[in-house]
């Protein structure tokens, strides 16, 4: 890769990464893209460069987080299957979820604020990138009576809804700290979520 072409990719990398630390403190529609620039040590027109407008880098922001979060699910699937087990893909969802909340609750909790771009037809918030895969997993739970027969779409609205209030209370609190904690808050909202889609 050519030096221009890396030296591209650094700078937006740390816009992406002023974003997500802006965005811990303040929220994604308490930020200003002076905020982002200013601590990405760069000037507006760079920002410009890079993204069309906040939303433009919100969207990009919440892309990498829903990334991370698939792929870490995955990962932990495969983990549980590896020692012969089936996961309850739901349940590892929440873990991982949490596990991801502990490290960056500020940043987790604002990406599950944030209703997505002002412009209603473009998706992309935390929400439309975890829906479908929400709905799956949901599925796989009722196919294996793990669930009880409800529609898939709504009882993932719901499971969402449960992370959307629970993850950001914990993290405005600040029960998010120390050690253990990712595992403390994924048993609490697994505990919320089992009650409400449980079998019996």
């Amino acid at each position: 890769m050519p030096r221009g072409e890396r030296r591209k990719q650094h700078t937006k990398r740390r816009l992406l990464d002023a974003a997500a630390a802006t965005y811990a403190e303040l929220g994604v529609d308490g930020a200003t893209i002076g905020a982002i620039t200013e601590r990405a040590d760069v000037g507006l027109g760079t920002f410009y460069l890079h993204f069309e407008d906040k939303d433009a880098i919100a969207l990009a922001v919440n892309a990498v987080m829903t990334q991370r979060l698939l792929a870490d699910h995955g990962r932990s699937c495969d983990a549980v299957r590896s020692v012969g087990g089936e996961p309850d893909v739901l349940a590892v969802f929440t873990q991982v979820l949490c596990a991801r909340a502990a490290e960056s609750p500020g940043l987790v909790a604002a990406l599950l604020r944030w209703p997505g771009p002002k412009n209603p037809g473009v998706q992309g918030s935390l929400h439309d990138g975890l829906r479908t895969h929400l709905e799956r997993c949901y599925q796989l739970g009722v196919e294996r009576g793990r669930y009880r027969i409800e529609d898939p779409k709504h009882m993932a609205e719901a499971v969402f809804g449960i992370y959307g209030e629970v993850i950001p209370a914990w993290s405005s609190n600040g029960r998010l700290v120390g050690e253990g904690t990712g595992e403390r808050l994924g048993a609490f909202v697994q505990r919320a979520v089992v009650a409400m889609c449980r079998v019996g």
